[in-house]
């Protein structure tokens, strides 16, 4: 159940979940926190969070996702990986089903099975989590990435989000919705949580800042349901604690200056730029060897191969490490191996230079495979003539 250690990051690494590296962020950030470190103190913090920083997240929530909470149901946690410990520590037995996303974000998986959980997989389609196969698994957790499938990229259609909103309520589940990268939805406004639409209060709403400034921060958030509030708290405190105190009022002071909102426009105009750079250039320097997935949100892509079996695919990968690109799979994050093999390309990391040069090489790779391909067919016909 481990890791795994990272490979030496090549010269374009299209590796998901690359911060945008952005000077002006940092300048600002080092500011931030030399004046929040006289407002946080030396005390232990608050083992909920900041309290500035929660009112200004469920502020936040309320413009952006449709969410109406207050400060006082917003946890501050490290990151989306601990806000999922943390849910499991409070609704689930060792044994307990969860339903997972197949495909789904694998370190949910581990942390889950870490905790003993009966792990389900439920196939998506381009209108997210096929809830039909929900109700005769009776789970106790539903773990979805409604506004954004992780990683094939589909949005739940507003059917089903009624659909899961009424098993959720009718077998007494809990659902803990991943709201990972919502921010980044390039058409226009992101679309409402699927907390926004929850009457009956049974969805755990996660979000991280990992995504929209950068993941060595690691603070995240839980909007949690009244019930499990008090439970969340304790299981927060035994943890660790409670997070940092001085990056937590770095942030609270972050946001409600303005600045957060003003950084989110701006990344969102360079990630579209970035995006629409790499997809006109695997257009061009693919072609048809390749299908895009194109989910106008989010930060990667996904290709998936017309020709290709998952031995080239493996040699595909070894040629751009060799070539200095980086290239990632899909298929180990499915619990089923798709039937054909792709590519889940990230390009925060890159600028939109480095990301055309990206997909020039992509292409001489895959020019390469198929000389190689030739030189195969050709030796095998030179078999058959002897």
């Amino acid at each position: 159940m481990t890791l795994g250690p990272r490979r030496e990051q090549p010269r374009y690494d299209l590796h998901y979940g690359e911060p945008i590296t952005d000077p002006q962020l940092f300048h600002s950030w080092r500011r931030k926190l030399a004046a929040a470190a006289l407002r946080a103190g030396p005390r232990y913090p608050d083992p909920s969070g900041f309290l500035p920083l929660r009112r200004a997240i469920a502020e936040h929530l309320g413009r952006r996702r449709g969410i109406v909470c207050t400060e006082d149901e917003v946890l501050i946690v490290g990151g989306t990986q601990q806000a999922v410990t943390l849910a499991a520590r409070v609704v689930l037995d060792e044994g307990d089903v969860v339903v997972i996303e197949d495909p789904h974000y694998q370190n949910v998986a581990q942390a889950l099975a870490a905790h003993g959980a009966r792990i389900v997989s439920v196939r998506t389609d381009q209108s997210g989590l096929v809830t039909a196969d929900l109700a005769k698994h009776h789970p106790r957790l539903i773990c979805v990435t409604p506004s954004h499938q992780f990683p094939a990229g589909s949005v739940l259609s507003l059917e089903r989000r009624f659909e899961l909103l009424h098993i959720a309520a009718s077998q007494s589940s809990w659902i803990l919705e991943d709201d990972y990268d919502s921010e980044f939805q390039y058409p226009g406004r992101p679309l409402g949580a699927l907390r926004s639409m929850d009457l009956s209060d049974r969805v755990i709403y996660v979000g991280t800042f990992s995504k929209t400034l950068f993941p060595s921060l690691r603070l995240g958030y839980i909007v949690c349901p009244s019930s499990l509030r008090d439970d969340l708290r304790i299981a927060k405190r035994l943890d660790d604690l409670g997070s940092p105190a001085i990056e937590q009022a770095a942030l609270a002071s972050f946001m409600r200056s303005g600045q957060f909102e003003k950084y989110l426009r701006k990344s969102v105009a360079e990630l579209r730029q970035r995006r629409n750079v790499l997809l006109e250039g695997l257009r061009r320097h693919a072609g048809d060897r390749v299908e895009i997935h194109d989910a106008q949100a989010g930060v990667h892509v996904v290709v998936w191969f017309r020709r290709l079996n998952y031995p080239q695919l493996d040699r595909l990968i070894e040629i751009g490490i060799r070539q200095g690109l980086g290239l990632y799979p899909m298929h180990p994050n499915y619990r089923v191996r798709p039937v054909r093999p792709g590519l889940l390309l990230g390009y925060a990391g890159l600028s939109a230079a480095s990301l055309e040069a990206a997909a020039e090489l992509f292409g001489r790779c895959l020019d390469l495979m198929d000389q190689e391909a030739g030189s195969g067919n050709d030796r095998k016909a030179a078999a058959r003539r002897i």
